[in-house]
């Protein structure tokens, strides 16, 4: 029978179990929520302890080799089970991913293999063979993942991620506490933080049951993701707050938490003093001059596009490392797809951002808050993601690819679902 385990074995008493009731989609269902337990939540904290010399770095190698079997082991089943019957739209969401994720690969060994110069460097090869494996994994964790299947697994893990962060807060600076390093690689950790922190959190308010739940989870994210540091994620938060918001709560509700958040606001600044929020990476906004990162980051836009303008048909793979000696020299936001491969898989890129926007758009607008838990969670995620890559993710950030996967797996297990129920409607 397809897309089931057919096989069985004994238990202890030797009777034979039969395994015909359990499904592939079920057995990836359990994979993409340990990968999402992992990849997220665990990450989060194994991160920032290592980091700062509280554990030692003993997985740091395990992860792309984790990533790399959940891809080998979800892709197989994927194959032998939903790919030989997925609807129409989540075929086409599965595609362009797949073809983007193999041509920029063929892309990267072609030059491996037969460029003589740094664009042929094994570190260039590693650094997107890795990003490019992490768009793979994820899309299959994305196309399986039901968060709320275990609600209180990411829950018990946003709770101990929120009180870790509180208790270490480098008070001085309003920021998670980053002095004690063990080596200063790892400053730029905090980025990693607060995106495992961000997606962790949505995670956890799509999967918990009560409205209060749902409200405490996204009221703690601001301060969370504000002690967390990243610009990006906590401004993208934000900018999608309303929208989780009117997932959430009735419209008069709603109208008194903007009345009750203002007010808060207000006094948090008389307590705390703006002088002490000051000191925070993110009132850096308000003085350009201090606001290093965006000039440095606007810089690197303007280099890039003018190397894109020089290559417009194939980019400028290994240019930042050729010119400016690193690999992360890139553009900031999705053009950094064109900047490395070219114009096709950019092209792709786009459409894939769009269309999942397009997606979440059309099932806000038409259903809100009537929409289950997936759906919300497809709407936030793709809104969110689309907002990241737009102003300040590049190509590495492979986390957009979870949901492009999310919203090709919510299309096929509608579909599934509708054609299941005309099938009972025919059958009697």
């Amino acid at each position: 029978m397809p897309g089931s385990l057919n096989k069985g074995m004994k238990d202890f008493s030797g009777k034979v179990l039969s395994f015909r009731a359990i499904r592939i989609e079920d057995v990836c269902a359990w994979l993409a929520l340990i990968a999402a337990i992992i990849w997220y939540p665990y990450t989060h904290l194994y991160s920032y302890f290592s980091s700062v010399g509280y554990l030692p770095r003993f997985m740091d190698g395990a992860f792309g080799v984790f990533a790399l079997l959940c891809t080998v082991l979800m892709g197989f089943l994927f194959i032998t089970g939903d790919a030989r019957r997925l609807y129409v739209s989540s075929a086409l969401i599965t595609f362009l991913c797949f073809f983007f994720v193999i041509y920029c690969f063929c892309w990267v060994a072609i030059y491996f293999l037969f460029s003589s110069g740094l664009t042929g460097n094994v570190e260039l090869f590693k650094y997107y063979s890795r990003i490019l494996l992490n768009y793979f994994f994820l899309f299959f964790v994305g196309f399986y993942l039901r968060p709320v299947q275990w609600s209180k697994a990411f829950a018990f893990f946003y709770a101990i991620i929120f009180i870790c962060a509180i208790a270490f807060t480098n008070w001085d600076r309003m920021m998670i506490d980053l002095r004690h390093v063990v080596d200063p690689a790892y400053k730029g950790v905090y980025l990693g933080l607060s995106t495992t922190a961000l997606f962790t959190g949505l995670f956890t308010w799509s999967a918990v049951k009560s409205t209060f739940s749902r409200m405490v989870v996204l009221v703690t994210m601001i301060p969370l993701l504000f002690i967390m540091g990243s610009r990006a994620d906590f401004g993208a938060f934000l900018i999608l707050l309303p929208v989780a918001l009117s997932l959430t709560l009735k419209p008069l509700k709603q109208f008194m938490v903007y009345i009750s958040g203002g007010i808060l606001t207000l006094l948090g600044l008389l307590i705390i003093g703006v002088d002490k929020l000051a000191v925070s990476r993110h009132f850096q906004i308000l003085n350009l001059e201090q606001f290093t990162s965006l000039l440095a980051r606007n810089e690197l836009f303007l280099w890039g596009m003018e190397r894109v303008a020089a290559s417009p048909l194939f980019g400028d793979y290994g240019g930042t490392l050729e010119v400016r000696g690193t690999i992360g020299s890139y553009i900031h936001n999705l053009f950094s797809v064109w900047q490395a491969f070219g114009p096709l898989p950019f092209i792709i890129y786009t459409a894939l951002v769009v269309m999942v926007v397009f997606i979440a758009l059309l099932l806000f607008f038409k259903q809100g808050r009537q929409l289950d838990r997936q759906a919300q969670l497809v709407v936030m995620l793709g809104l969110l993601t689309a907002v990241e890559v737009l102003v300040a993710k590049s190509l590495g950030w492979p986390h957009v690819a979870l949901a492009w996967g999310l919203t090709a797996g919510f299309l096929q297990a509608k579909w599934k679902s509708t054609n299941h129920d005309l099938n009972d409607m025919n059958s009697t």
